[in-house]
């Protein structure tokens, strides 16, 4: 039982902060956004 109340919180939060991102990923925030064309040079160093 412990463990079963530890996990909750946990995936939660897991379960949170995926929403987030993907909402950061869907909609992005207006005043920074990120064309999925441009890539950046440290990618293409790689």
């Amino acid at each position: 039982m412990i463990l079963i109340a530890l996990l909750i919180p946990v995936m939660l939060f897991l379960m949170v902060s995926a929403l987030a991102a993907l909402e950061d990923h869907m909609f992005p925030p207006p005043q920074s956004p990120q064309p999925e064309q441009a890539i950046p040079e440290e990618v293409l160093s790689d």
